[in-house]
């Protein structure tokens, strides 16, 4: 197999991890697990009243709609990149192994060594930028912000009155929580008063929140 050949190969294997990524964002962003919650949002908000008694139902339905939107969006983008490089660092170390070891492959030694070094550089630059970036981090932290989310959307159409505060308090710690995640650094919110709020993990009825109140 000549040297010519051996790079239309390997185009061909990365033009089918492009497709493959576009192909997986295009499923994540119109067929993914979701679009339900979405539609159900939008429907009860289409079906509410315009009475001004009902403004703040319907500002915490589109807060709802636009909140799920955008973190799951981000998640697909941080998978879409992470599994990207992830995939391109084993394929690139894949080639480099054949390279050498397939002698059917009729490549002077310096040039196969060549092509070799030059996969497994490649190999290790995805790598390093997958794990630097932080990219598996940042995909988590954003799916599991989506999933709250739409478990939060699913119990405001659970009921026909949903405690509005309580929900737009939790949209909040939802958020603050992903933030926290993505940047690993670990804060408390304040209080309008200042003081340091409950932190965002514990939730009402929590047994963090049972022990503390039964301890004082």
């Amino acid at each position: 197999m000549s040297v010519g050949k051996v790079a239309k190969w390997t185009s061909g294997v990365i033009a089918a991890v492009v497709i493959a990524g576009c192909g997986w964002i295009a499923w994540e962003h119109f067929y993914s697990p979701g679009s339900a919650i979405a539609h159900a949002l939008k429907t009860r908000l289409d079906a509410t009243s315009p009475a001004p008694d009902a403004a703040r139902l319907r500002l915490l339905l589109n807060t709802l709609m636009e909140s799920y939107d955008e973190v799951r969006l981000d998640a697909t983008r941080w998978s879409a990149v992470f599994w990207g490089f992830t995939f391109a660092s084993l394929i690139a170390s894949a080639l480099a192994g054949g390279v050498l070891k397939v002698e059917s492959l009729h490549i002077p030694d310096i040039k196969r060594r060549d092509i070799a070094a030059a996969l497994a550089f490649v190999a290790s630059i995805a790598a390093a930028i997958s794990t630097t970036g932080e990219f598996k981090q940042r995909w988590r932290a954003n799916r599991n912000a989506a999933a709250e989310i739409e478990y939060l959307g699913y119990r405001t159409l659970a009921t026909d009155s949903p405690d509005l505060d309580a929900a737009f308090k939790e949209i909040g710690e939802i958020q603050f929580r992903r933030t926290q995640q993505i940047t690993g650094i670990d804060v408390k919110p304040s209080d309008s008063d200042g003081r340091s709020a409950k932190a965002p993990g514990e939730r009402r009825g929590s047994p963090a929140s049972s022990s503390s109140a039964s301890n004082s």
